[in-house]
């Protein structure tokens, strides 16, 4: 999200779920591009550039700031602990399937539509499913438990974090390289 629309949302739990949403329709369009035979390499690399651009963006969002203040806020029925667990471990394994994809889109140097190499046809689908199951996680659990459980004190304070680092971000990066689109698949 740009700091503009972080300006205007109240709530960052919403912006996250807005973030999600817009992660999913880009992992449609992954799916999409790969279903066929021949793709063109520039439309896969064009929708995995902004995933890759945003994805610290959006990890830093949640484990620098909405993960710490939830696991203050946890009751015991939460299961907090194995949760963040897992979905830190998560993350680790997106980066992982998201590096590899970047590698091998940048070393199909063709252009046009190609046969897609059957290790980066694998490796996407890996990524989308890694990636769906996670966003499925967040959303069906940790989302719902975050707007039950956080205070108005901590939704300002995790607000003001998302505005930070995006202009922290613009300022170390440029505006040329922030995308207004959702985070990417640190998610």
């Amino acid at each position: 999200m740009s700091r503009a629309d972080l300006d205007h949302c109240t709530d960052p739990v919403d912006i996250l779920f807005v973030e999600h949403a817009r992660q999913r329709a880009k992992l449609d369009r992954i799916i999409r591009a790969i279903e066929d035979q021949n793709i063109d390499i520039a439309t896969v690399a064009s929708v995995m550039r902004p995933l890759a651009v945003d994805a610290p963006l959006h990890r830093a969002d949640e484990e620098d700031s909405l993960f710490p203040l939830l696991f203050q806020r946890k009751r015991r029925e939460d299961n907090m602990e194995p949760l963040i667990r897992q979905l830190l471990d998560e993350h680790h394994a997106l980066e992982g399937a998201a590096t590899m994809v970047m590698v091998q889109l940048a070393n199909c140097r063709q252009e046009g539509g190609i046969l897609l190499p059957m290790a980066l046809r694998a490796d996407l689908l890996k990524l989308v499913f890694l990636a769906e199951a996670h966003l499925a996680l967040e959303n069906g659990i940790m989302l719902p438990i975050a707007h039950q459980r956080l205070t108005l004190g901590d939704r300002l304070t995790i607000g003001r974090d998302f505005r930070s680092r995006r202009t922290r971000f613009r300022e170390f990066t440029g505006p040329h390289l922030v995308h207004n689109g959702a985070s990417h698949m640190r998610h």
